[in-house]
């Protein structure tokens, strides 16, 4: 929610930190719900 925000915020200087966070969470996420069959 806040990742989107993060960046147009700070993006003067953790543009690419927000980035990276964002999207490693997003597939942690997506890897934990992705079901082992």
């Amino acid at each position: 929610v806040g990742g989107v925000l993060g960046i147009c915020i700070g993006c003067s200087f953790i543009s690419g930190f927000e980035l990276i966070y964002f999207l490693v969470f997003r597939l942690w996420s997506n890897y934990l719900r992705q079901p082992e069959t």
